[in-house]
């Protein structure tokens, strides 16, 4: 099965595998080095288009964090560093990593240092395991729209929703952490103006289009994300990112009955979610995974079992209760018959002797 285009649309995909391959041995000897004063490299945990992810732990306590370290140390590569910190030091959700430090390197290339979430990225999950069971696929989206929900109480807007900025902790009954604010924006109430910037695979039409953009495209995003989860594929399934961009544009997405899953109700709320115009969407990422929960729900439900019969003590109608107590009656007098019987039997017998 192919995997959808995943490149981040702000990005020349040519460079950045150029920077990659110039990086990967740059990777290897910032292990051991310092973060700030507290913390030293461990590890690489993965890449992304702005920068490298490292294990850290701290010198004195043992325990670990994750610094984001800029591929760059230019002037652009500080204010996106500065401005995710920003963003991450005014939110306080269980589902949204937390920020602990900002700085600079020795040798001048900005980090964030977080806290380390200790999970599977679910584009990981993705990668080897096919559709996710009903259950724990709501279980995991329930806990990203209450995050998204949050982030939109607080004016921000997060712009990409996607797998790989969403980590799952599996031996913690599935706890979800939200990741990645580098390009999330504040006033979400009124917009902001993005440009094209985000993931195209899970982008809303508007965003495609450079307009200005509110809290709906969260809503789009974690759409795209449960189709996927769903799936296997996200609404535009396309090989280049300029593929997936025109038809983002141009095209209706793909709704589950296409993909196989048949489900009463499902296109329905898919359509809704994912819908072209921004205003015909759910108005809160949850009200979308309710929508969700409940036709799965529905699917689910075994089929409606026969009322069971009333108890003798329980019947209404009058011929209810005479089937009810015939069987009694009947029984009684066969008795009183043979009792009769009887004592004629007796008195014939006495007379005839």
């Amino acid at each position: 099965m192919s995997r959808p285009c995943r490149a981040s649309a702000q990005s020349d995909v040519s460079s950045q595998v150029a920077d990659e391959s110039a990086d990967a041995a740059q990777l290897q000897q910032r292990v051991g080095g310092a973060v700030g004063v507290t913390h030293r490299i461990v590890r690489s945990l993965g890449s992304g288009g702005m920068g490298h992810v490292f294990l850290t732990e701290h010198i004195h306590l043992g325990v670990y964090a994750a610094a984001k370290i800029a591929r760059h140390r230019d002037d652009a590569a500080r204010q996106t560093i500065a401005h995710e910190a920003c963003m991450l030091s005014q939110l306080e959700h269980p589902n949204i990593v937390k920020v602990l430090d900002v700085g600079q390197l020795a040798d001048a290339t900005p980090y964030l240092l977080m806290e380390y979430c200790n999970g599977l990225v679910l584009d990981t999950w993705l990668e080897g395991s096919g559709p996710m069971p009903p259950k724990r696929g709501l279980h995991i989206l329930r806990q990203l729209a209450c995050a998204v929900d949050y982030l939109h109480a607080q004016g921000m807007v997060h712009g990409d929703i996607k797998p790989s900025n969403i980590i799952v902790d599996g031996r913690a009954r599935d706890f979800v952490k939200l990741v990645d604010f580098g390009i999330a924006t504040r006033d979400a109430k009124r917009g902001a103006r993005r440009g094209v910037i985000g993931t195209p695979a899970y982008m809303a039409p508007e965003q495609a289009r450079g307009e200005v953009c509110g809290p709906a495209i969260d809503v789009y995003g974690v759409a795209a994300l449960a189709l996927e989860l769903f799936t296997c594929r996200p609404p535009y399934d396309y090989t280049t990112a300029q593929d997936v961009l025109t038809a983002v544009l141009t095209e209706a997405p793909a709704l589950p009955s296409e993909r196989g899953l048949q489900v009463p109700g499902l296109d329905d709320v898919f359509r809704r979610g994912l819908h072209q115009d921004p205003a015909q969407r759910f108005p809160i990422a949850s009200d979308f995974v309710d929508a969700l929960e409940q036709v799965l729900t529905a699917a689910e439900a075994p089929a409606r079992a026969p009322a069971p019969a009333a108890a003798p003590g329980r019947v209404r109608s009058l011929a209810a209760r005479k089937a009810a107590t015939a069987p009694a009656l009947t029984l009684h007098c066969r008795s009183w018959l043979n009792r009769v019987a009887v004592r004629l039997m007796a008195g014939w017998y006495a007379l005839s002797s």
